[in-house]
């Protein structure tokens, strides 16, 4: 049977769990609405933990302990496109989501884990971050593009002072190890508190390697990723 609903997606947005999905091929060629005059949103906190987090522990993952999130009709963009918002996640707590259409069965599920960006720096924050350690000193600090990840992404490195005896520092090799939440804060430390320690030693950072993957981690994968995009 064919589902009412394509490209299910589950990510975090600014802390908030963002679930968006299509409108089927034939459903939406057909002009079919009165599947979608009824949504039900179901949502299960799950005991995902540290050693059993692998993306094969949401496979077959049981519907019967769900909550029924939301029930209603929601608005569609383009007369294909649903999105729903859950501002009800907590951080730290791992969930999985169904949608359920007027007549389907629920489908899912759709795992996310709610990260704390703070401790887990996106993409866009750890660019921020290091520009600001440019802007810092910038006679010390020179911010500079080291190299592209698969996605094409900037992999961006620091080099602090110009001393021979050099220090260097690399983060995220895997995607879920600290990196630049780490390594950033201390760098801005000693530039504003003691800025001479450069004179005697040089220090270059690449903070971030696996990029790609951290990205994903920040926007909700809840699973822990060993490999990068390749």
């Amino acid at each position: 049977m064919q589902k009412p609903i394509s490209r299910l997606i589950g990510r975090l947005d600014r802390g908030i769990v963002l679930l968006s999905w299509l409108k089927s091929s034939p459903l939406f060629q057909s002009q079919d609405e009165t599947e979608f005059t009824s949504t039900r949103i179901w949502r299960q906190e799950v005991a995902f933990v540290f050693n059993d987090d692998y993306e094969e522990f949401f496979l077959n993952l049981e519907f019967s302990g769900a909550d029924l999130l939301f029930e209603g009709q929601l608005p569609a963009a383009q007369k294909r496109r649903y999105e729903y918002r859950d501002a009800t996640a907590v951080i730290g707590k791992t969930y999985a989501y169904w949608i359920q259409t007027r007549t389907s069965q629920p489908i899912g599920p759709i795992p996310v884990r709610v990260r704390e960006m703070e401790v887990w720096w996106p993409y866009e924050k750890i660019q921020q971050e290091m520009q600001s350690l440019a802007e810092l000193n910038p006679e010390l600090v020179q911010v500079f593009t080291c190299g592209y990840t698969a996605q094409g992404r900037e992999i961006p490195a620091v080099q602090i002072g110009s001393s021979p005896q050099r220090l260097a520092l690399v983060g995220l090799i895997h995607a879920g190890e600290a990196g630049p939440e780490l390594i950033v804060p201390v760098l801005r430390q000693f530039l504003q508190q003691d800025p001479h320690l450069f004179q005697k030693v040089s220090i270059l950072a690449v903070p971030g390697v696996n990029l790609d993957a951290r990205e994903k981690l920040a926007n909700g994968t809840p699973w822990y990723l060993r490999t990068n995009h390749q």
